[in-house]
């Protein structure tokens, strides 16, 4: 069937192009069933409250309209027939658990490193980008070097492994592909693909598979620059193969620059123009985007709740860092490390921990500052010192008892001192028999329960709602992380102290809560969410060559001359800097006032390179006014920053990665330009 395209520009173009083509679909027929197919959860929010407004004065409100991803498209339509077969999905944890069992039964040339955690989660990294492609693709890669053969070997093993009894994304999507019938893509209405971006190989073949199947639509998203645009060009061009190229038109530019001493100053000089700009917009109406999650997410979060301003985004907090967490991966760490006496203190001392007693006790608190300071009199260092140094010390304290001519309070400082070493030695003892058998447990099952089991003696129901909302969570997250490793009972790996902290650590670290609700205060997200977005007022930080688009660096197990051989089957590197500049220029287009701003050097003195290439080297010689705030550091609203007068400028530049450090002896207003090149051989 044809395919119709809709070539547009991002922002408030988009959804008005977008309104067209639904409510052409639902001129006749407004209950008609319409899917759209959006890029990111928060595109199908904003195009979603957009349709809801209607398309005639009489009817502000749409019906028969279904806001999906590919991905989960393709779980509604393929995840009954896997799952009827006894296979579930599989985890990140599973999958990084099979990698490492198919290092463990042959290492090849990965033996002395494969115990190493980076080696697995290297060798995961690429296991998940051979994943999307075929057979023949990894003949080519395995044909480059032995390096890469070996990698193809390890993908191959976990992925037949992973083929018995588990299904990931890539099944998913190639399943729906396969056993879409037109009657099931009749139910689903007209499509509408909604400014698709950098598409798998499995989700393009869905997507060219709705389009053979029912009536679609694209609505595409361009930018004018052709590198930036060329994944999108390519995704269309593979679902509308008869579609021409979309038309020329130049890339979007920014209306002001602000700059500051480093990144601290800068945050605030945005946050500043921020209270300004609330003054006159609506919250929800005006946005943040940063170009590095480190040091820009913590930092505006920090001063946007300083200035008492609502906030809604992405967390940067992930929970591996939060108390909770931090109590389980502490004790599995002292656990592996011999129990050593600082390790243990500061595994227990975040939160109201609750000593081992008898079930027909009342619960304790850990007396920290207590213990602290009986273990220093004690000696205790690690090791059996918890046992034999306690209990001389403990044996001591009921000698100094026996004195007869004892002051009541010395009496009551020596009984309280013993009670504290003889608990102590009760919990230490406890602890170390339950972690020694959650290493000698065979299943993961066990081990998970022996650690929940811990969980809940040293945080038990009771203390719960004492806790705050964030190690709630956290709590919650951590409980579902004990379950997932359930899941690796299937896999060849047994369990220990160090593959559960690897695999936990991994989990949490890679767990990060959402921050208030989309569409409450003001968006603070990185600068790769601004597909789909519509706004009034736009603030881009952090625009400098080395954290936007970055320094494109060699992927050691599957090297670009890897990826070439493939013809570019297999992606190259470059595709994330390409898609770091298009969400930037995506991001110019979304509000009519966008303001962005660059340190000229970091908080620690030293320079970020070459001054904003996130737009134009220009940018060197026209923002000639600093926007430093005062030296008090307040975020409120006292003087507003004062933006340079520079005239609208191009992030061309963005499209050069550098990928060399820039000479800096001709002063700070030099510019220079990076080779195209990707890459060093």
């Amino acid at each position: 069937m044809p395919v119709d395209v809709t070539w547009t520009s991002y922002g408030r173009s988009a959804l008005d192009a977008l309104t067209q083509v639904v409510a052409h679909l639902k001129q006749d027929d407004p209950l008609r069933p319409v899917t759209l197919v959006v890029p990111s959860n928060i595109a199908g929010i904003v195009a979603r409250r957009h349709l809801a407004r209607g398309f005639h004065p009489d009817r502000p409100a749409i019906a028969g309209l279904w806001i999906t991803t590919l991905p989960r498209l393709a779980e509604q339509l393929a995840a009954p027939q896997l799952t009827g077969t006894g296979r579930r999905p599989a985890t990140r944890a599973f999958v990084g658990a099979t990698v490492r069992g198919v290092l463990l039964d042959n290492p090849g040339v990965f033996g002395e490193v494969a115990d190493h955690p980076s080696t697995a989660r290297a060798l995961a990294r690429a296991h998940h980008d051979l994943r999307d492609v075929d057979d023949s693709a990894c003949d080519l890669v395995s044909g480059t070097s032995s390096l890469c053969a070996e990698v193809v070997r390890v993908h191959r093993a976990a992925r037949e492994r992973i083929a018995d009894g588990h299904y990931d994304e890539t099944d998913l999507l190639h399943t729906a592909a396969a056993t879409l019938t037109a009657d099931r893509a009749a139910e689903l209405g007209s499509i509408v693909i909604y400014l698709p971006q950098d598409l798998t190989h499995a989700e393009t073949a869905l997507a060219a598979t709705l389009a053979g199947l029912t009536d679609t639509h694209v609505v595409a998203g361009h930018t004018g620059d052709p590198r930036a645009d060329a994944a999108v060009t390519e995704s269309v061009a593979a679902i509308a193969p008869d579609d021409p190229p979309p038309p020329l038109r130049t890339p979007p530019t920014v209306q002001r620059v602000m700059h500051a001493s480093d990144s601290d100053d800068e945050v605030r000089c945005v946050v500043r123009d921020v209270v300004q700009t609330l003054r006159t917009t609506p919250a929800h109406r005006v946005a943040v985007l940063y170009a590095a999650r480190d040091p820009y997410g913590r930092l505006l979060h920090e001063h946007l709740a300083a200035a008492g301003i609502e906030v809604n985004g992405p967390g940067v907090r992930p929970v591996a860092e939060r108390a909770v967490a931090r109590l389980v991966l502490g004790l599995l760490e002292t656990a592996r490390t011999g129990y050593r006496r600082a390790d243990v203190l500061r595994a227990v001392g975040e939160l109201p921990v609750t000593i081992f007693e008898d079930s027909d006790r009342a619960t304790t608190t850990l007396p920290l500052p207590l213990w602290e300071r009986i273990t220093r009199e004690a000696g205790v260092v690690s090791g059996d010192d918890w046992h034999e140094r306690l209990d001389f010390h403990r044996r001591s304290l009921e000698q100094q008892l026996e004195d007869e001519d004892l002051y009541d309070s010395t009496r009551d400082r020596l009984t309280r001192h013993r009670d504290a070493t003889a608990s102590m030695q009760h919990f230490m003892a406890t602890l170390r028999e339950r972690l020694a058998d959650l290493d000698r447990t065979p299943t993961w099952t066990g081990a998970a329960e022996v650690l929940h089991g811990i969980l809940e003696d040293l945080l038990p129901p009771s203390t719960h709602r004492h806790l705050p909302p964030a190690e709630q969570h956290a709590l919650v997250t951590v409980r579902s992380a004990l379950g997932q490793l359930r899941a690796l009972d299937s896999t060849p790996t047994s369990p220990s102290l160090a593959g559960v902290e690897e695999i936990l650590g991994l989990e949490l670290d890679g767990a990060l809560p959402r921050v208030g609700t989309f569409g409450q205060g003001v968006l603070v997200a990185p600068v790769e969410q601004a597909v789909g977005l519509d706004l009034d007022a736009l603030y881009v930080v952090g625009l400098t060559e080395d954290l936007c688009p970055g320094t494109l660096r060699e992927d050691s197990l599957l090297p670009e001359r890897a990826r070439e051989a493939t013809g570019w089957a297999l992606r190259s590197s470059r595709r994330r800097a390409d898609r770091t500049h298009r969400s930037l220029l995506a991001a110019f287009d979304s509000a009519p006032h966008v303001t962005a701003s660059f340190p000229r050097g970091t908080c620690a003195g030293t320079p970020t390179g070459s001054p904003r290439a996130g737009c134009s080297p220009r940018c060197a010689r026209s923002a000639a006014t600093p926007t430093s705030p005062p030296p008090s550091g307040s975020a409120g609203p006292a003087a507003p920053a004062t933006p340079s007068t520079a005239p609208p400028l191009s992030p061309a530049a963005c499209a050069r990665p550098r990928t060399r450090p820039p000479s800096r002896s001709g002063g700070s207003g030099r510019t220079w330009q990076a080779s195209p090149r990707t890459t060093r051989s």
